[in-house]
């Protein structure tokens, strides 16, 4: 048997390669599909295709080592189709066989992949003066870093929640010492987009490791600011974080 363009034989160029009777060719089915499709233990079962045709030819090598030749060899099919016909793999005739499923890897269920970890932290949280954040100006207030451990393709985002734990319709900064009625609002921003409290945010393009984005403060009125009694002034925010699936 030789390679489809004749170049090379299958059996090798030993003379005494195919003494033995019979000769056994082994055929193996390739999926064009990439290994990310199936899954590892389960069993596939094809479903159409045929092998196509091919030929058979037996070198014939005279005694003096003179001319060689070539002759055929007939291939025969259990379902006695035409040689000239592809062999068919799945088909209607009760006397071809349907092959049974082919388990894909080790027939042994594998192991359990070890479990996805998530571990968020907030650092590098800093005091700002108010008149960093008033108007257009934002001002960085911390960095939220979000360390994956063993997460795979679609899993690699979260969804990550801003909440204040004295309003539920924006964020408020208030006086501490002393405690006062006095608020000043303003603006949370993560990911480049302002915070709506309460709402998920999606947290995309995560990668194995460490992952850190920054916080950051804005859009804080002047007016207010100033009028406000001084002292210092500050907010609390729960912040949530959960797996996307």
């Amino acid at each position: 048997m030789w390679l489809e363009n004749g170049s090379e034989a299958l059996a090798g160029d030993s003379e005494s390669v195919l003494t033995v009777s019979p000769f056994v060719v082994d055929f193996f089915f390739v999926s064009h599909h990439d290994a990310q499709y199936y899954q590892v233990g389960a069993s596939y079962q094809m479903v159409s295709g045929s092998l196509g045709t091919f030929q058979v030819t037996r070198l014939i090598v005279p005694p003096d080592n003179g001319t060689r030749t070539t002759i055929d060899v007939p291939v025969s099919h259990p379902a006695n189709l035409s040689p000239n016909e592809p062999i068919p793999i799945i088909g209607n005739s009760t006397e071809v066989v349907v092959p049974p499923s082919i388990p894909y890897g080790s027939t042994t269920p594998p192991p359990p992949p070890p479990p996805e970890h998530y571990l968020f932290s907030i650092a590098d949280e800093r005091s700002f003066s108010i008149d960093e954040a008033y108007g257009i100006k934002q001002v960085d207030i911390a960095t939220c870093q979000l360390t994956l451990q063993n997460v795979h393709g679609n899993n690699k985002k979260v969804y990550i929640k801003f909440s204040s734990t004295s309003y539920v319709d924006g964020f408020r900064l208030h006086l501490t010492n002393p405690p006062g009625v006095y608020v000043i609002p303003y603006s949370l921003y993560f990911l480049g987009e302002e915070v709506v409290s309460g709402q998920d945010i999606l947290w995309t393009q995560l990668i194995n490791g460490l992952n850190q984005q920054p916080i950051s403060v804005g859009a804080i009125n002047s007016t207010t600011a100033e009028m406000a009694p001084s002292g210092e002034y500050k907010d609390i925010i729960t912040v949530e974080v959960r797996p996307y699936h």
